[in-house]
């Protein structure tokens, strides 16, 4: 053993053992991905009901959580050989089941922000589309790489 395997090996091991398992991956995906879901219906919601004061900062947060927030998630070290993209799959349809909920909290959160008692616009049922597709893009991008 020479001088510099040990902190090679050393920092091999301290990577293991930070390294999360399936089940970990996903529940991190899955948090991240529905508070992204909540700021993108933010967006769509505030636009349609003419308020644009926050509507820029909402959609950084969404960029950033479906962007590099997403990258840290999928190139973290995982245990064991299984396919990253099956569990982004499972994850995206454990969000469609969780849409209303983040939808509603949305539609509460803008309407509280800005006053509103009675919306010109609701949300039309097909708006997540987008969202879906910008996110597949990222993730097939950064699983390629």
């Amino acid at each position: 053993m020479t001088p510099t395997d040990r902190p090679a090996r050393l920092a091999q091991r301290m990577l293991l053992a930070m390294a999360w398992d399936r089940k970990t991956f996903k529940s991190r995906l899955f948090w991240l991905l529905k508070g992204a879901l909540e700021h993108f219906h933010r967006v769509q919601f505030a636009k349609l009901n003419g308020q644009t004061k926050w509507v820029r900062h909402w959609r950084t947060e969404v960029e950033r959580m479906i962007g590099p927030d997403v990258l840290d998630v999928l190139w973290t070290e995982t245990k064991g050989r299984w396919d990253k993209r099956k569990a982004v799959d499972e994850v995206v349809v454990m969000l469609h089941q969780e849409e209303g909920q983040c939808r509603s909290r949305a539609l509460a959160y803008v309407a509280k922000v800005f006053s509103i008692r009675t919306p010109k616009s609701r949300l039309p049922t097909d708006v997540s589309g987008q969202f879906y597709v910008e996110l597949d893009a990222n993730v097939t991008r950064y699983l390629s790489d």
